[in-house]
């Protein structure tokens, strides 16, 4: 029997809000070909009920059901077991897409025998009907397989599931590389595994369409004030062994992977993670004890920040450098731009 085409993978915690529009999504979808897997993860709310009552109705779905909550890490690793199409597409309920996504995505990748295909996307708040582009428009195509990677440790490439195809092959164990599976991180589990396939990709494809819609909700992981201040620092664990493998297969980039690393840790990972506790009322604390943007402020060292400067990384460099050398000034000057920007410090600006 022919596998079908693609398989996509919905996990699902309490979002009876938004299953009916995903649900009507779905069908709409104009590739025909497709694997549907709905992932319950130990929801409270209508939600079990609303999913089983999808999968009956619908013969290519598969329901799951956690009887514990793993996150969303876990019941995205709990689909993957089960997955059996040629290629994974990640979507969440609450967000918006084309109804060619599948179509388009998949097309390209059949045609270009492509392991990853990336489709530019919006973004907007839910709150408003405005939509603005998620980072510059994907215009120069991937040309060998390190460069997909490099894209993403420099910004070019986001970190998200959703605007990315996958061939499932590149999720199996191959060699002495175990299987890839998410973190267990309560947020950015995503960039970690998308590093990971990136680097195991052999032909990334760049599709210059916004075939899809992220829609920042004040309840979501990014915008909660649950998630853990410690996982981008896990995250960059991940990514830094990513980049040890990728320097002894490719040792014509060692340098260029090194440096991109450094600018990805700055940019993606110390600074974001400052500015998210700054955000959330998390200051530096007195004590010896563990404290994640204590840790990151120790990261950032003279070196790294004289090295980003010699690569013209200036606008990486003079915040970090901030950071390290007057915190009190550069939380006081973010916290100045958050109430003009957003009229709020924290989350939820109107």
């Amino acid at each position: 029997m022919t596998p079908p085409r693609v398989g996509i993978v919905l996990a699902v915690h309490n979002g009876e809000h938004h299953l009916a529009a995903a649900r009507a999504q779905v069908e709409a979808l104009t590739d025909p070909d497709l694997q549907l897997l709905l992932v319950d993860d130990a929801s409270t709310d209508s939600t079990s009920e609303t999913l089983r009552t999808w999968a009956r109705d619908d013969p290519r779905a598969t329901l799951l059901r956690n009887s514990t909550r793993t996150g969303v890490a876990g019941a995205r690793n709990r689909a993957l077991d089960h997955v059996t199409a040629d290629y994974v597409w990640f979507t969440d309920c609450d967000d918006e897409w084309s109804p060619d996504i599948t179509a388009r995505l998949s097309e390209r990748a059949r045609r270009t025998d492509a392991d990853v295909v990336v489709c530019d996307a919006w973004t907007r708040r839910a709150d408003r009907a405005t939509r603005t582009p998620l980072g510059e428009p994907l215009q120069e195509n991937v040309t060998e397989p390190v460069d997909a990677f490099r894209r993403l440790l420099r910004g070019e490439l986001q970190g998200h599931l959703w605007n990315k195809l996958f061939r499932r092959e590149l999720f199996e164990a191959r060699g002495d590389r175990p299987a890839v599976r998410f973190p267990a991180t309560r947020a950015h589990s995503d960039l970690a595994g998308v590093a990971t396939l990136l680097a195991r990709s052999q032909r990334t494809e760049l599709l210059d369409e916004r075939l899809y819609t992220y829609v920042l909700h004040e309840g979501s992981i990014l915008n909660s004030r649950e998630t853990r201040t410690r996982d981008l620092l896990d995250v960059r664990d991940h990514v830094r062994a990513q980049v040890e493998v990728l320097r002894r297969e490719h040792p014509g980039h060692r340098d260029e992977l090194r440096d991109d690393l450094l600018l990805f840790e700055y940019r993606f990972v110390y600074l974001a993670l400052l500015n998210d506790a700054i955000r959330r009322d998390r200051r530096e604390p007195a004590g010896r004890g563990p404290c994640a943007s204590r840790d990151a402020r120790s990261a950032i060292t003279l070196g790294g920040l004289l090295r980003l400067s010699r690569h013209g990384r200036l606008g990486v460099a003079a915040p970090a450098a901030a950071v390290k050398f007057a915190y009190p000034l550069y939380a006081a000057a973010y916290t100045a731009y958050r109430r003009r920007k957003w009229g709020t410090v924290g989350f939820g600006a109107s």
